[in-house]
Parts: structure tokens; C-alpha cells; sequence
């Protein structure tokens, strides 16, 4: 039995709301990323497509950019793979939303 290790993962946004009742949005956005990424299990992908999900439905939010990186390695518009051995972690700091 191994414990797996934490993979330190980072995810930068850009978003537009089209929705002028946005309050609080921005706050929501962050809860359900961090969620959905730190919910996953050992060995879980974090898979890019998966992310619009969680925050599309705030303050009707249209992505304009959105990139992803796993320990400073940039992935951009790809799945950050995770190995058996690993589970991925989101911190506040790492991620960054930016309202455009």
C-alpha cells in the first residue's frame, strides 16, 4: 500500500458575465473548480471539458480563456493527466479568475 501524492495543479481563466445579476458569481465559480477538483480520486484525470460545467451556469459566464497546468507544466487546452500514484490539488492561489 502506497499513499498517493498530491499533484499541484493551477487553472487560469479569463470570463465574461452575461448576466448583469452576477453578484456573488465570481465566488461560486471558484467553490465549484476547487470542488470538482479536489473531489477527485487518486489516479482522476482533470479533464478540461469537464470545467465549463461548473462555471457556465453563474451569472450566465462565457469563457474566454481557459488554461490549465499540473506542477508548472503548461497543459493549456488539454486533460491534466494524473498517475495512479497522484491525486490532483487546487489551492485559492492557483486559481485565478480574471472578469473581462
Amino acid at each position: 500500500f502506497t499513499k498517493a501524492t498530491a499533484v499541484e495543479v493551477e487553472i487560469k481563466m479569463d470570463i465574461q458575465f452575461l448576466d448583469e445579476e452576477n453578484a456573488g458569481a465570481l465566488e461560486a465559480i471558484q467553490a465549484a473548480v476547487m470542488d470538482y477538483v479536489n473531489g477527485l480520486p487518486a489516479g482522476a484525470n482533470v479533464i478540461y471539458s469537464h470545467l465549463y460545467q461548473y462555471i457556465t451556469p453563474y451569472g450566465d459566464a462565457q469563457v474566454d480563456v481557459l488554461f490549465l497546468q499540473k506542477d508548472g507544466d503548461v497543459n493549456g487546452v488539454s486533460n491534466i493527466v494524473i498517475s495512479t500514484s497522484e491525486f490532483a490539488r487546487l489551492t485559492a492561489d492557483n486559481l485565478l479568475i480574471t472578469e473581462v
